[in-house]
Order: C-alpha cells, then sequence, then structure tokens
C-alpha cells in the first residue's frame, strides 16, 4: 500500500511539475484585468522565479508572456493592445503577428504621474487616476489619438481607481471621505451627474463592472470582494477575505460567466467553484 501512495504521488509531482503557480506565498499578483478573449493581463511584484512588471495569461492553455516593465496595464478595445503606466508616460504596445509585443506610441504627461488607467470601451480614449500639479491632479480623459485632455472630476478631490461602463457612458470610481473610509460612485461622461452606489462606512475600491452593465464587483477592505447594483444598491459577499486584509481586486470575463481575482496567488470563480490558477 505504502508503495502505491509513493508511486501516485510521483506521479503526481510529474504531471504537474510543468505547471508553477501565478504568484507564490512570496511574489504577489495585483490588478488582474480580464481581456476580450480568455487572457488576463496582470502586474507581477518583484521575487520568485519571474521578471517584475505586466504579464499574460491565457486561462485556457495556461501559457504565460512577459509584455513589458510598468505597474499598471489596461487592455485596449481588442485584444492586441495594451497601454501601461510608466511614471509620467502612458505607453501603448500592439501585438504583431508573432505574438511579440512592441512600443506603438507614447503619450507624455509631464511631471505628473499616472497612477492609474482604464481604456474606453471603443477606443477612442483612456481614463487616467493622475497626481501631479494642480491642472491636471484627479481623474481625466485622455484623447487617444490626439492626446488631448479633458478633466473629468473636481480639482482637489481623490477619485481612485476609476473606469468605464461597457457601454462608456458612465464610470466608477471610489472617492475616500478623508477619514480612511471610501465609497463607490458613479458619473455620466457626458451630463457629469454623480450618484452614490455604497455606503461610505466602508472602504471601498477597485470597482469592475459587469458586463451587462447592471452591477459593480469590488474590494471591501477587511471583507472581501462585494457586488453591488448600481440601481437597487443591494450587496451581497461573493468572496470572503482572508485574515491578513488583503486588496483582492475582481475581474470579470467577457461573457460574465466567470470572474477572476487576485490574493497571493490569481484565482478564479466560475459555476460557483473557486480554483488555483495554476
Amino acid at each position: 500500500m505504502k508503495r502505491l501512495v509513493l508511486a501516485v504521488l510521483s506521479f503526481l509531482a510529474v504531471a504537474c511539475g510543468d505547471r508553477e503557480p501565478v504568484g507564490s506565498a512570496h511574489v504577489e499578483i495585483k490588478d488582474p484585468e480580464w481581456g476580450p478573449g480568455s487572457e488576463i493581463l496582470f502586474y507581477q511584484r518583484p521575487g520568485g522565479d519571474y521578471e517584475a512588471g505586466i504579464w499574460i495569461i491565457d486561462v485556457t492553455t495556461l501559457d504565460r508572456q512577459f509584455v513589458a516593465s510598468g505597474r499598471f496595464a489596461t487592455w485596449g478595445p481588442s485584444s492586441d493592445l495594451v497601454a501601461i503606466s510608466a511614471g509620467s508616460s502612458l505607453q501603448v504596445l500592439r501585438r504583431g503577428d508573432d505574438g511579440v509585443w512592441n512600443f506603438d506610441s507614447t503619450i507624455d504627461l509631464g511631471e505628473n504621474v499616472i497612477t492609474y488607467a482604464d481604456w474606453s470601451p471603443d477606443g477612442s480614449s483612456i481614463l487616467l487616476d493622475i497626481l501631479g500639479p494642480i491642472e491636471l491632479a484627479g481623474l481625466s480623459v485622455i484623447d487617444a489619438t490626439t492626446g488631448e485632455i479633458r478633466e473629468i472630476s473636481p480639482r482637489g478631490v481623490a477619485w481612485r481607481t476609476p473606469v468605464w461602463s461597457p457601454d462608456g457612458r458612465s464610470i466608477a470610481y471610489s472617492v475616500n471621505n478623508g477619514s480612511g473610509q471610501a465609497a463607490l460612485w458613479v458619473i455620466d461622461v457626458e451630463s457629469l451627474d454623480q450618484r452614490q452606489v455604497t455606503d461610505p462606512s466602508g472602504r471601498d475600491l477597485f470597482p469592475r463592472w459587469h458586463p451587462d452593465g447592471r452591477s459593480l464587483a469590488f474590494s471591501r477592505k477587511g471583507v472581501g470582494i462585494v457586488e453591488v447594483d448600481v440601481v437597487t444598491r443591494s450587496v451581497r459577499v461573493l468572496v470572503r477575505d482572508r485574515p491578513l486584509d488583503y486588496w483582492m481586486v475582481p475581474t470579470w470575463s467577457s461573457s460574465g460567466s466567470a470572474m477572476a481575482f487576485n490574493e497571493d496567488r490569481l484565482y478564479i470563480i466560475e459555476d460557483g467553484r473557486k480554483r488555483l490558477l495554476n
């Protein structure tokens, strides 16, 4: 019996030996974003066997590809375009027919630092969370072709982790009330009308629209991943936080049938089942 158990363990070790987990207890995965197909962008922190920077993993084949150095990244309107923030510039990369990512263009914002970016569904503009001189600090939309910038948020108000709605008409974002708490709001891009969708008593960040545009999944510090109906404001917990009180960032598949999120590693929930992406 002992030999049989050892034989089975040896077989499993060989069969799974070439499948390294995405992330580990010592190498954190952050800010995943599911693309138009089966690929997920994410940031790999320094350490372990992989270079720090922006990576892609295919959830079907588990193939993994390094894209470029950088801290935040967002998919373009198609799976062959990615924008990566690199300090005061936004670098656009295009994937060639050979699968290699090459620099396509760069948008330079001078003294400003880009802390977050999200490409609009139609590809015409990129939503930026900016730190810098007062004339640009806050939430802005930049034309992807001309580089023209339009301010969205009031000056002096910290709007964080903004994302476009699937139809491109609204933006969801987090607002800190100054006492360590943050709530989610939604703004109409044309009218600039705003409405609050979560209670300000929590710490809510990283909203992600469901593809049907009816709800947002987001990270609530100390709770986990929560979903809110943007009309009724009803909420439900999708994933409970671990004891380490981690920022768990959700991201939906394009069909809305699955959701990926990060802890120290990358996980997927589909059909009510959670699995480690490894």
